[in-house]
C-alpha cells in the first residue's frame, strides 16, 4: 500500500474511531472519511501536507523509525486541524469531544463529561481507561500507527473542568 494513503487513512480512522464507539469510518474515493459521529477528515489532503508525491509511493518499510514518527506527527497535526474545525461535538448523551491536540506523534483527545465528577461512580476513571484502551487496540489502523511510533492520549474533565482521568496509549 502506498505510504501516504496508508498513513493518512490510519490517522483519519484513529481520529474518528476515538470519537465514536461503533461503526468504523469509511474512506470515499476523494479521500474524505466520515466517522460514525459525523466528523469528517480528508485523508489525501493530510497525506499531501506531509509527504512528497514520491514519498507517497514508497513502502512504509523504507522509512527509518524517526522518519515514521515525524510522518505520524505531521499527519496527526493535519488531521487534528481538520477535526478541530468541526468541534466541539456531542459524542453521546454525556460526553462531548472538545478538541484534539498534538505534540509530535502524540494525538490527544480532550473530552468533557457533562456532569460533575462527584456524581460519577468511584471507578469511572479506570472504566474509561479500560474501554478506551480496548477500543484503540481493536482498531488495526490505530495499532499500525502505534507500531510506527505514534501514541494516543485521552483526557476527560467534568462539567466544572475538574480532571476525571487521563491515559496515554503507546502500545497494545
Amino acid at each position: 500500500m502506498k505510504t501516504g494513503v496508508m498513513l493518512a487513512a490510519g490517522a483519519a480512522v484513529l481520529a474518528l474511531a476515538a470519537c465514536g464507539r461503533s461503526n468504523e469510518p469509511e474512506m470515499a474515493k476523494n479521500g474524505v472519511i466520515k466517522g460514525p459521529t459525523g466528523l469528517q477528515v480528508n485523508a489525501l489532503s493530510a497525506a499531501g501536507d506531509c509527504l512528497s508525491p514520491s514519498d507517497q509511493q514508497r513502502p512504509v518499510e523504507d522509512f527509518s523509525p524517526e522518519q515514521k514518527r515525524q510522518i505520524v506527527g505531521c499527519v496527526n497535526a493535519a488531521m487534528a486541524r481538520q477535526v478541530n474545525a468541526q468541534l466541539p461535538k456531542q459524542i453521546d448523551a454525556v460526553t462531548r469531544l472538545d478538541r484534539i491536540s498534538t505534540e509530535g506523534p502524540l494525538l490527544t483527545y480532550h473530552y468533557t463529561v457533562l456532569r460533575p465528577a462527584s456524581q460519577l461512580p468511584p471507578n469511572a476513571g479506570p472504566q474509561l481507561e479500560t474501554q478506551t484502551r480496548r477500543m484503540a487496540c481493536a482498531q488495526p489502523q490505530m495499532r499500525q500507527t502505534l507500531g510506527m511510533g505514534g501514541a494516543y492520549a485521552y483526557r476527560w474533565v467534568d462539567n466544572q473542568g475538574a480532571l476525571i482521568h487521563e491515559v496515554r496509549i503507546d502500545a497494545c
